[in-house]
């Protein structure tokens, strides 16, 4: 039942859904850009109750209205709104709605009273100046792990590396990884990018792991006597795994690899990820009782059950490389970029002449271009079917490919390749930008009669990576070849099977596949009869309010710190790691630019 009404008083419209279409409605919101504002509720008494989630969509305000019976869970919407996390903590305290599925629970301890610090209380007494209390900051927001950024980067000022460690792996068991592979979506959204450079936050990520190891945590909760198979282990499967056996379930993933990690392991060379940091940190998950079982690939979700397995979560993710589908895309001299890194990163030898060239302007083209460099090729080029600015590949990545020499061509895509010879004869078509497609992207269009040709040894197609999923698995297969599973609760259309990662989303990010593990954690468990709370160890992190920076000393132009790496003309030679990583006066200097944005003063 969806029921909409136009321009009541202040709103623009207002959407009553039921509560089975309350998410979908919710996502395609965030799909048109809104902004969450706020959410209120109303007790209807034997009725149950009623929640109003308020969005702003260009300074305009529409609601999505839902009727609650008493009793019923209420999916949260924090995991797509993160900011909603606050007020969903206030409406569970203050009405007893049941939330599944928050980002964070606070437990009834959302807000305390300056006076009295042990009593719970949604708002200060009217005649007290309320206490300073901490808020979710723009970085945190950003975050698809939703950690705790200000938290850990106080706990490093204070050298409590471990307890930095621990909150994090709170929200995000891959410390080590992350600090080196994420994105870091936080730093754009960083406020010091008002006045100068973002911190680094990855960088002080990775600084704490380095300093605190991987001697961690090892409690869990007692044998629940319930067993997961996990598909994949890659973050996804690592993390919901990380999770689910901190509870007490016994956990075993399947992994068709001959090494476990997933794209962590045949997809990130070494110069980003070293091997021995992705064994360490995978021990750190096999150290509480998970087992992973390699060169095992699944196809059936009936023979797991059959095992004894109690609940199935499917972390396949996007192993499959797209093709351009243009003429001699077939030849042996055109490499497929998931087979070549795959090989390269398994031990494999992999041989290519010295002038080559990638299609695609991602991640994997970057890597792509930059590992044909250290397999001996003497010029490399990219050719990228739009501009630098509609790049999906990040800066950084960017910048460290054209230090080491790499060549990048813009505005041109091969539209046939044909053998001379040896050599490969590649004809590209220049483009121009027209309007924006579905990805908010300009679309390349073709300029007629501006074909040229390029001669190669290689051609590496990097264009994508999409989901290999067997019909076999009795699971909905949508778009992309994408397992069908709720962004909330990873549910598929089968009965205890959840799915998570990029076999959901398509190729993603890292920490995104982390937080999708994470939430399956969550879901299985209340699944396998659990309330769903996360077991993670308490840190002791000083809750007491600290005094943020003057904000004069703050705005002063403290220089963002840069780390150092490995000269670019000797990095080439080696998969040696680029990034040397943070001293302990790089670090001290970095932690105190941040301004503690999650601060209320």
């Amino acid at each position: 039942m969806r029921e909409e009404r136009i321009s009541t008083i202040g709103v623009e419209k207002e959407v009553l859904v039921d509560l089975e279409e309350f998410i979908s409605e919710v996502e395609k919101m965030a799909g048109r850009g809104a902004r969450f504002v706020t959410a209120s509720c109303r007790d209807l008494g034997e009725e149950g109750f009623e929640i109003i989630y308020h969005f702003d969509i260009d300074h305009k305000v529409e609601n999505i209205r839902i009727k609650v019976p008493k009793g019923r869970e209420v999916p949260s919407i924090s995991p797509i709104f993160f900011p909603a996390l606050l007020i969903e903590n206030e409406i569970k305290d203050m009405f007893g709605v049941k939330f599944i599925g928050m980002a964070i629970d606070f437990d009834s301890k959302l807000l305390l009273h300056q006076e009295a610090p042990k009593i719970p209380l949604l708002k200060p007494s009217w005649d007290k100046e309320p206490a300073p209390e901490r808020k979710i900051p723009p970085c945190r927001e950003a975050c698809p792990a939703g950690i705790d950024i200000p938290g850990y980067i106080r706990l490093i000022e204070e050298g409590k590396y471990k307890e930095a460690v621990e909150l994090i792996r709170q929200q995000n068991p891959l410390v080590a990884i992350s600090g080196r592979v994420c994105f870091a979506p936080c730093e754009t959204k960083c406020r010091q990018t008002i006045e100068q450079s973002p911190l680094s936050i990855r960088l002080l990520k990775r600084y704490a792991s380095d300093k605190a190891g991987f001697d961690l945590d090892k409690s869990k909760k007692p044998d629940t006597g319930k067993k997961v198979a996990i598909v994949g282990s890659g973050p996804a499967g690592l993390s919901c795994a990380f999770y689910l056996a901190k509870l007490g379930h016994q956990v075993v993933i399947f992994e068709a690899l001959p090494k476990p990690g997933g794209m962590l392991r045949v997809g990130i060379p070494d110069y980003r990820l070293p091997q021995d940091i992705l064994e360490a940190e995978i021990k750190t998950i096999t150290d509480l009782g998970v087992e992973i079982r390699c060169n095992q690939k699944v196809e059936s979700v009936d023979e797991l059950f059959n095992q004894g397995f109690n609940a199935v979560f499917l972390a396949l993710g996007a192993h499959q490389n797209v093709e351009m589908g243009i003429p001699g895309e077939d030849d042996e001299k055109v490499l497929n970029c998931v087979t070549m890194l795959r090989r390269v990163n398994l031990g494999e030898k992999v041989e290519v002449g010295e002038k080559v060239g990638v299609v695609g302007g991602g991640n994997s083209a970057i890597d792509a271009a930059r590992v044909a460099l250290r397999l001996g090729a003497k010029e490399v080029t990219i050719f990228y079917r739009r501009t630098r600015a509609e790049m999906p590949a990040s800066p950084e990545e960017v910048e460290a490919a054209l230090e080491e020499g790499i060549k990048i061509e813009f505005l041109c895509a091969p539209t046939k390749i044909e053998r001379k010879g040896d050599k490969l004869a590649v004809t590209n078509i220049k483009m121009k930008l027209g309007e924006p497609d579905e990805s908010g992207r300009r679309r390349p269009v073709p300029i007629e009669g501006s074909e040229y040709t390029v001669e190669l040894d290689n051609l590496v197609i990097a264009i994508g990576q999409r989901p290999e999923v067997s019909e076999k698995l009795g699971v909905n297969i949508g778009r992309g070849n994408r397992i069908e599973a709720d962004a909330m609760s990873m549910k598929t259309s089968r009965d205890g099977v959840f799915a998570g990662g990029d076999v959901r989303t398509g190729p993603a990010s890292v920490v995104e596949a982390v937080a999708d593990g994470r939430k399956a954690a969550i879901a299985i468990d209340k699944y396998l009869g659990g309330d769903g709370r996360l077991y993670v160890p308490e840190v002791p992190y000083p809750q007491q309010f600290v005094m943020r920076r003057d904000m004069k000393e703050a705005r002063k132009q403290i220089p963002r710190v840069e780390v150092k790496k490995l000269d670019p003309k000797e990095r080439v030679k080696n998969f040696n790691e680029v990034e040397l990583g943070f001293t302990d006066e790089q670090s001290a200097q970095e932690t105190k630019r941040c301004w503690r944005c999650d601060w209320n003063e």
